[in-house]
């Protein structure tokens, strides 16, 4: 086994994660829309998903990832047929 290090503890100052979690979505699931205080960073495990955002309808699938940013507003929603499996961590 390979142990790296990232980052020093000092490293850290102005960022601290708040919490992480995963979720594997029932087809159709849907969160929002919803304004967050903090960065959210999701990661998609597998499966695929929508995010709406400012920017526009994002398609997102396995191996991408999306961030939301304080004060927006967003809704995301798992795909029918092929409902997503992902992580998040707060920061």
């Amino acid at each position: 086994m390979k142990e790296y290090v990232i980052a020093d503890e000092d490293s850290f100052d102005d960022i601290s994660p708040l919490f992480v979690g995963d979720e594997e979505c029932a087809p159709g699931y849907q969160f929002g829309p919803a304004v967050r205080d903090y960065y959210l960073i999701h990661f998609c495990l597998d499966g695929k998903g929508v995010l709406n955002d400012k920017y526009g309808t994002h398609e997102i699938e396995r191996g991408e990832f999306f961030v939301i940013r304080p004060g927006e507003v967003t809704v995301y929603r798992a795909n029918e047929e092929y409902p997503w499996h992902y992580m998040w961590i707060a920061f």
